[in-house]
């Protein structure tokens, strides 16, 4: 990779597009059948948001190499999770803030640290895949079969995307 077209702090926002992870996706096509076997279709949205904006930041995280740029990286996925709440609103009908009491904030946090607990306790074994949906799957579904099977589909293929990216760019060395 050539010293004009590395990725920087400068050009990471630009050059990661961090937002087709977490904002650009379409929620209701992505997972059809979850969201038609969904209870509150709102609820499902809001939590798989956060687990999403959750497994990019957590994805750039271990594949990046970087210390400065990896906290760059951090910071971009915070606030573009933050701006992404209207579009999320716009594109899927989904109120996040109203979902979590006009509280995103605190409920990302603590469901960051949570979900960080799991994977680092099971990152050998699939990238914690089982217990991570385990959990998410208690917050938005309860013990449905189907999405017990595929909420983790998901979860790896998003994963394996962040990690391709972090190849492609240079990130990840």
């Amino acid at each position: 990779m050539s010293a004009s077209s590395a990725l920087t702090v400068d050009n990471a926002e630009e050059k990661l597009n961090l937002s087709k992870y977490f904002i650009s996706c379409d929620y209701g096509e992505m997972y059809a059948s979850e969201l038609r076997q969904a209870l509150s279709t709102e609820k499902m949205i809001s939590e798989l948001y956060i687990f999403r904006v959750w497994t990019t930041h957590i994805g750039f995280k271990v594949f990046s190499h970087d210390l400065e740029l990896s906290k760059c990286i951090n910071n971009l996925i915070e606030n573009l999770s933050e701006q992404g709440i209207d579009a999320i609103k716009q594109s899927q009908n989904t109120d996040i803030h109203k979902y979590f009491n006009n509280n995103y904030i605190g409920a990302m946090q603590a469901r960051w640290k949570e979900y960080d607990a799991i994977f680092f306790d099971n990152m050998d074994n699939n990238l914690g895949a089982s217990p991570l949906n385990a959990t998410l799957s208690g917050y938005i579904v309860g013990d449905d079969v189907l999405n017990a099977m595929s909420l983790p589909v998901h979860y790896l293929a998003q994963f394996e995307a962040i990690k391709k990216q972090a190849v492609e760019t240079g990130l990840m060395k």
